[in-house]
């Protein structure tokens, strides 16, 4: 009974031991199961953001592509426009058989370009209007004749012999603004280019945005109304030299 009674006292006090052993142990794996089960959570959840992050990004990629497509698209469109227009305005000058045809058309399609458009023609030390495009009514009369101080960018255009920008700012000169008559607002833009017919400045055209809120690339503009001047100052010599030509026949 003695031997019975040691081994009883032994399992009371090894089973409590292998218990508590086996309690941590089973502690330990669960907190090692725990922690493995939160990385693969964790990993779970960063590859689903990253996965969103790669689809918001190509999405945002495709979205910058299909507008980069539009814009570029848009401005093929307006070139083409410009081109086009540029064309028909160079067939109507063509097709024009007088002087006085020449310059209404080369008036109207730089107002097409501009917005607004006046041509005047050199005489007495001063300009004599001779067609006004987009311009209030009351201006046709204030710019039937301009006097040199009211002439401002198309007057510097005669002299110069070359195209004129109005200018802005405490630095301008009384003579960098529009003509007196034409009323531009502080952040449009204006010119004047002049009209050479054998090499002299007897003709002026003056161009600007106008107070619309319908602007265009002003570079390009004025790219297109230099194009026109100087086209329609070869037209003028021609018809001019047919004119001539035509008297000196009649005369023989």
């Amino acid at each position: 009974m003695a031997g019975s009674r040691g081994v009883e006292d032994v399992v009371e006090v090894v089973v409590p031991r292998l218990q508590d052993a086996v309690a941590v142990e089973v502690r330990n794996l669960a907190q090692v199961l725990a922690a493995r089960a939160d990385e693969v959570r964790a990993k779970a959840v960063a590859e689903h953001e990253a996965s969103l992050s790669r689809e918001r990004k190509q999405a945002m990629d495709e979205r910058a592509e299909a507008i980069a497509a539009a814009v570029s698209a848009a401005r093929e469109q307006a070139a083409l426009g410009v081109v086009s227009r540029l064309l028909d305005a160079v067939r109507r000058l063509d097709d024009e058989a007088s002087l006085s045809g020449v310059l209404d058309a080369l008036a109207d399609s730089a107002a097409a370009e501009a917005g607004r458009a006046a041509l005047f023609v050199a005489a007495d030390g001063g300009l004599q209007g001779r067609r006004l495009v987009g311009f209030v009514a009351a201006a046709g009369g204030a710019a039937r004749v301009l006097a040199a101080e009211d002439a401002g960018v198309a007057g510097q255009a005669i002299d110069r012999r070359r195209t004129v920008w109005v200018k802005r700012g405490p630095q301008a000169g009384a003579q960098d603004r529009p003509p007196a008559f034409a009323t531009l607002p502080a952040d449009r833009t204006g010119v004047a280019v002049p009209v050479l017919i054998g090499g002299e400045p007897l003709v002026v055209l003056y161009a600007d945005e106008g107070t619309e809120d319908n602007r265009s690339d002003s570079a390009r503009w004025i790219a297109a109304i230099e194009l026109l001047a100087r086209h329609a100052g070869s037209r003028l010599e021609a018809l001019a030299a047919e004119r001539a030509a035509a008297f000196a026949r009649a005369g023989e």
